[in-house]
């Protein structure tokens, strides 16, 4: 009688706890490479195994082609795996290919969904909705519907924060609100007047509509890569030409509005008009070039007024408190972690008190 294999979701496989054994896993394959091995004949495959946020690399040595063929980037497989030590690993182990198959399980069951996109919409619509008389919005909104698609399931980026699909809309809605906290906090300090909430706010939900054309995703498997688009552009870039072209449609700060009738073009802007158009188009702009908030960061110019401030701040913000979730989420109460990122050395502690016992 043969025996019937279960295979086990990644996800709830417990890897280290079965070093030195061979288990049984079902996952996606992302990151598929084929390379050579020693003798620079022998072919081998490495890929992560995915399942949502859990990513472990795996290795299929003296990989043949049909092998090669079989494994593919977003398929879905079960695998016997064996789980290796291995000292060099951070984890402590290395996953080899025993053997493996295709599986009938839908490769969208492994995707890594930001959550509650569905309020995150509703949010960026209130905002909008907010501002509708300023000439921010006028700018903002056909912005927002042109790359609502991507903007809407891209991930914000490919390793640093909110690499999940639909990270971008997750990160921009919170920018959006943090920067609405801080508006509101230093207005009711310095004035009403102290931060232009419109102009912080619009800045907000626009200052990553370039990631669309920054990065390719693949939104079965959640494959974010770098675009052939953003070998000569960066994010920054394309939302400054992006709003530039956008503003002249409209005929902001220009004597004529360019969609008006014959006869409304007969109407010359005074000039007070204008040029109150040209600053406030300035001033978006600055906010936008600013919010890395270094030039050593890919921003082309720092922060000349508050507006900007704010919204680097609020947007740096976003991206630490993701990498913190993330990290105290894969560590035990009373644990640490370290990590080097950008050549910094990042230490993160986990509050002995603290308990993983809300959902998100």
């Amino acid at each position: 009688m043969v025996k019937t294999v279960e295979y086990t979701r990644l996800g709830k496989a417990d890897l280290k706890g079965n070093i030195g054994q061979r288990v049984f896993l079902n996952f996606l394959a992302r990151d598929v490479s084929v390379r050579l091995q020693k003798d620079k004949v022998t072919k081998f495959i490495v890929f992560n195994m995915v399942d949502k946020d859990i990513a472990v690399e795996a290795r299929l040595f003296g990989a043949n082609d049909a092998m090669i063929e079989l494994i593919q980037e977003g398929r879905v497989y079960d695998a016997a795996v064996d789980v290796k030590p291995y000292e060099k690993s951070p984890d402590g182990f290395s996953c080899i290919i025993y053997n493996i198959d295709n599986s009938s399980v839908p490769p969208e069951q492994f995707a890594d969904w930001a959550p509650n996109l569905d309020v995150c919409k509703q949010v960026i619509e209130a905002v909008l909705t907010e501002h509708i008389e300023t000439i921010y919005f006028q700018i903002t909104y056909p912005i927002v519907v042109k790359y609502w698609e991507r903007l809407s399931t891209w991930s914000a980026a490919k390793s640093q924060h909110h690499t999940q699909l639909g990270g971008l809309l997750k990160h921009t809605t919170e920018v959006v609100q943090i920067s609405g906290v801080l508006t509101d906090y230093f207005n009711s300090i310095y004035g009403e007047n102290f931060i232009d909430k419109a102009l912080v706010q619009c800045a907000a939900i626009l200052h990553d509509v370039g990631k669309t054309l920054e990065y390719d995703v693949d939104t079965v498997s959640g494959k974010t890569d770098y675009s052939s688009h953003s070998i000569l552009s960066t994010h920054i870039m394309d939302i400054l030409s992006i709003v530039e072209v956008q503003a002249y449609k409209l005929g902001i700060g220009q004597p004529k509005n360019s969609d008006d009738t014959e006869e409304e073009q007969c109407d010359i802007k005074p000039r007070e008009s204008i040029d109150s158009e040209a600053e406030a188009l300035s001033l978006l702009k600055h906010c936008l070039a600013a919010h890395h908030g270094k030039l050593e960061y890919g921003s082309p110019i720092v922060a000349s007024i508050p507006e900007a401030y704010v919204l680097h701040m609020a947007d740096m913000l976003s991206a630490a408190m993701f990498k913190f979730d993330k990290v105290l989420r894969s560590i035990e109460p009373g644990e640490w972690t370290s990590s080097w990122t950008n050549g910094e050395l990042t230490k993160y502690y986990k509050d002995s008190n603290k308990t993983d016992d809300i959902e998100v």
